[in-house]
């Protein structure tokens, strides 16, 4: 009923647009906004208790960052072999800015 429709082509064609385009904006053009504006980066890394680790991070405009405790993410290390591979993580701690020493 569909095949040969040009009406049902162009809404499947568009349809397919659509999805690849909300693909790549939300798992590759935000993400990358995000990490240019902010550009966090692990400052230490904290044996909490045995097996037990925190990351403490770093970056620009962290009391920006519209997130709150025990929210959950998805982190990617841009190093070698483990850029490709996301690490679920959840946060502990509000961003605040850095004291002052």
């Amino acid at each position: 009923m569909f095949i040969g429709h040009p009406l049902a082509l162009d809404f499947w064609i568009a349809l397919s647009a659509l999805t690849v385009g909300a693909i790549l904006s939300y798992r590759i053009l935000r993400p990358l906004a995000w990490n240019l504006r902010h550009q966090l980066r692990v400052a230490d890394v904290r044996e909490e208790a045995p097996g037990v680790y925190s990351l403490i991070l770093n970056g620009r405009n962290i009391s920006q960052l519209q997130v709150s405790g025990g929210q959950f993410f998805q982190w990617r290390f841009m190093a070698r072999g483990l850029w490709w591979h996301s690490h679920p993580y959840s946060l502990s701690a509000l961003p605040r800015p850095p004291i002052s020493e």
